[in-house]
């Protein structure tokens, strides 16, 4: 696996037991917006990388910035 699928499996597996259990979402209807909007926050944040360039350490010298969605 490489660095990035390993915390996205951890995740998906954390996922996958909390719904198990019932407890993916909560009761409380301010909860559930602030889990809807954390996830659509990622999603935007990662659909401003072009596709294979996140990467978890730091960019070389001279790599571009994104300037587009969340990081603008």
């Amino acid at each position: 696996m490489t660095k990035s699928a390993v915390p996205l499996a951890i995740v998906v597996a954390a996922i996958l037991v909390l719904a198990g259990t019932g407890n993916l979402l909560s009761a409380s209807p301010v909860a559930v917006a602030l889990q809807v909007t954390a996830v659509a926050l990622n999603v935007w944040a990662r659909r401003a990388f072009e596709g294979g360039t996140f990467r978890v350490t730091a960019a070389a010298a001279g790599a571009s910035l994104i300037r587009r969605g969340p990081y603008r």
